[in-house]
């Protein structure tokens, strides 16, 4: 039996369609859909032709990986709706009122250290040194996002970072792909 999907020509493995619909299930209107470590692009193509959202961007640190992207946004016709951007995580993602972003397929230390330089990107720049986490989350509330993760490594790791900072873990679910279970957490700020 053939586990892949098929919609409009975009084969997501069980992985990519378990976090397709987690984006479903999360997403709200008029929510930017960011996809950090796109790779091929899949992702955002299949949620903005599948109408999950309107617009996305796909992140991607390395020129090769961008590149496929690029070639699949153009071969779907998608390049006035997805966005693609040479980036280390979300340092180029200015502030946006609510995004939906999907961060998959990296360890949990790496995606521990993306969340924590988005935090003080939302809270509006660098913390003073008297401000206190109160103060910080007063400031955040304002720019909510909502994160799928999937961490390869270091989950525990990654939960902990969850906890001690104030996430809220909203779904968590699991799939087996190719002979692998895959965690994948949707939490908020």
């Amino acid at each position: 039996m053939k586990t892949d999907i098929t919609i409009k020509k975009v084969k997501l493995t069980p992985r990519m369609r378990v976090i397709a619909e987690l984006v479903e299930k999360h997403a709200c209107e008029g929510m930017t859909l960011i996809d950090v470590g796109c790779d091929h692009g899949y992702i955002p193509i299949y949620c903005v032709q599948s109408g999950f959202v309107e617009h996305a961007i796909a992140v991607d640190i390395r020129p090769g990986p961008m590149m496929r992207a690029r070639e699949n946004v153009a071969r779907f016709k998608l390049e006035d709706k997805i966005e693609l951007l040479l980036s280390d995580g979300l340092d180029k993602i200015e502030r946006v009122a609510r995004n939906i972003v999907v961060i998959a397929g990296m360890g949990g230390y790496e995606i521990r250290d993306i969340l924590a330089r988005r935090r003080v990107v939302l809270c509006g720049g660098a913390l003073s040194s008297g401000e206190d986490l109160e103060r910080l989350d007063e400031r955040q509330a304002e720019h909510s996002e909502i994160y799928v993760i999937g961490a390869q490594k270091s989950i525990p790791l990654l939960l902990e970072f969850f906890n001690e900072n104030g996430y809220k873990i909203l779904e968590q679910t699991q799939v087996n792909d190719r002979g692998k279970e895959y965690s994948f957490y949707v939490v908020a700020v």
